[in-house]
């Protein structure tokens, strides 16, 4: 709902998320808390748990209305530093086209989706713009992958390559399956 009301050709719009700490996560996937009501009741979760740990950005969580009072006068033309949180962007498909999407060419590289999206978006001539507070994603914990034997300087040396040479239309993305 917040993505479609702040889009636009040739605007990727980037939210944030809130890190859900392994109880709640466990509670939501068991079906013992719905998300629902972990939504509705938000605040509460946040002062009785979230608050109290690390690394949660529980304030991301608080949902401001795109075309409300409270977004129009304080948050429209806040400046902020916005980077493409994989998680939670959207754009329209053409422009997302137009790049070839995701680089499949990386595969398990540490070198972040997000990061290379980025680049390639504003080099396209899109806009990177917030959505924090308007599209909010709450992230489950788990487990993250360990790849002890890769070795991410190739990978490394090819994305900086290519974003020298400006090169935002990916050699393997879309254009394998179309």
């Amino acid at each position: 709902e917040g993505h479609v009301a702040l889009s636009a050709k040739k605007k990727v719009l980037s939210g944030r998320r809130v890190n859900v700490d392994a109880d709640l996560s466990k509670k939501m996937r068991q079906h013992k808390l719905k998300t629902s009501i972990f939504e509705k009741y938000y605040l509460y979760y946040v002062l009785t748990d979230l608050v109290w740990r690390k690394k949660t950005h529980y304030e991301q969580g608080f949902y401001i209305k795109p075309n409300g009072t409270l977004y129009n006068k304080f948050i429209t033309n806040k400046k902020r530093n916005v980077q493409i949180l994989g998680c939670n962007f959207s754009c329209y498909k053409e422009d997302f086209v137009a790049i070839n999407g995701f680089d499949e060419s990386y595969g398990l590289s540490i070198l972040g989706d997000d990061t290379d999206l980025n680049w390639r978006f504003v080099d396209y001539g899109a806009t990177i713009s917030s959505c924090k507070n308007v599209a909010n994603v709450f992230h489950l914990d788990h487990k993250r992958p360990s790849y002890p034997d890769y070795d991410p300087s190739e990978d490394l040396a090819r994305f900086n390559k290519v974003k020298a040479e400006h090169k935002f239309f990916c050699d393997e993305g879309l254009n394998k399956y179309c």
